[in-house]
């Protein structure tokens, strides 16, 4: 009989969650960084990043007055962060789709990444990141959320077995696709066929993903 490595759910009640702006997330920025190497290597991002990677992509952050970050920890230990940040203050490549589709940027707020350790999910810990970065919109007076995902085929040869989309779950915060598309390349992990055991690209490959748009009106 197989046994599944399925992680322990930890326990909320030695969980702190908090909220931090402009400046104050600061020391949380080589956390998030980790994070992100870590937790993106899985599918279906299969992003295999570094630190180096990371100081670059999370200058936006440091350089925003209106970032907004929620931290998770679990004693002095950080095991999650979500992330957000107005659209017109992340880079060009993020804006340029939207001014295509005639589009104003400055009514989005843009929620960059949920990040969150696998034994301390499945409590709405995912949801509480989604509902106070709303709020967070709200209050800066923006009239739409937006965030991307990378998008897989049905059939892609590298997903694994037992894996979900958040596609539904997405839905059923009410959000939905925006039909503005992006196509990013970053360092890929090897990826194998499951069924060939192939290998599809080597570690660290600089390989194209679309990744798409997906929003919510606030108000």
């Amino acid at each position: 009989m197989a046994i599944l490595n399925t992680p322990v759910k930890k326990s909320l009640n030695s969980l702190k969650e908090s909220s931090y702006r402009g400046k104050e997330i600061i020391p949380f920025l080589q956390d998030l960084g980790r994070l992100r190497v870590e937790i993106f290597r899985d599918y279906p991002y299969l992003y295999a990043g570094n630190i180096e990677c990371e100081a670059d992509y999370t200058q936006m952050y440091r350089d925003s007055p209106n970032t907004f970050f929620t931290v998770l920890t679990d004693g002095d230990q950080v095991v999650g962060i979500s992330t957000a940040i107005p659209l017109v203050e992340t880079s060009e490549m993020m804006r340029n789709p939207f001014l295509k589709m005639k589009m104003e940027p400055q009514n989005f707020f843009y929620f960059g990444e949920s990040v969150l350790k696998p034994d301390y999910r499945g409590q709405r810990l995912y949801k509480s990141f989604f509902d106070l970065r709303e709020e967070e919109a709200l209050r800066q007076g923006y009239k739409f959320a937006t965030f991307i995902s990378v998008m897989r085929d049905v059939d892609d040869p590298a997903k694994p077995e037992n894996y979900v989309p958040l596609n539904e779950t997405w839905t059923r915060y009410g959000y939905r696709q925006l039909n503005i598309y992006l196509n990013i390349p970053y360092p890929t992990v090897e990826r194998r066929s499951p069924l060939t055991k192939m290998a599809l690209n080597e570690e660290g490959d600089i390989v194209p993903h679309k990744l798409e748009f997906w929003f919510k009106e606030l108000v």
